[in-house]
């Protein structure tokens, strides 16, 4: 994903010669990013058909290895093709994907870390407030030392 954030122009602009609007191209990408992360939302608040006995830690494995999968396709996809309109579209799928990984990610994170640990590593996880958070969880959590 962090490739793709310095690749999409270059990508785009290489099949093109005219002046690509750039700014509706990038909301385009967080307007598929949200789009993504309410798929996710969807697909976890509704519950199992009768007789499914996944689990949410089955459910987030499975969801991932299809999110993971049609990422891949979205960018294969944008690899293959020479029209700026389907490249454009595949990069839409493939933030959409994203949209939906990193609440997929999280959530086993959420349910099989012990709270002490999850909040210090959350604090650990900030760099510019780096101390202060380090020093507040000490103060507040003494379970963790």
């Amino acid at each position: 994903m962090y490739l793709f954030v310095f690749l999409w122009v270059p990508a785009l602009r290489d099949l093109t010669d005219d002046q690509l609007p750039f700014g509706y191209i990038f909301s385009s990408f967080m307007v598929s990013m949200m789009l993504g992360s309410l798929i996710y939302t969807t697909i976890v608040a509704f519950p199992p058909p009768d007789g499914a006995t996944d689990s949410s830690t089955t459910l987030h494995a499975k969801l991932s290895s299809l999110v993971c999968t049609l990422a891949a396709l979205s960018l294969l996809t944008s690899v293959v093709t020479d029209d700026p309109r389907y490249r454009f579209w595949a990069f839409c799928v493939f933030e959409a994907c994203v949209g939906i990984y990193y609440p997929v990610q999280g959530m086993p994170l959420f349910l099989c870390v012990d709270a002490p640990l999850k909040y210090f590593s959350q604090a650990c996880s900030v760099p510019p407030s780096f101390p202060t958070n380090i020093v507040q969880h000490c103060l507040h959590c003494h379970e963790f030392l």
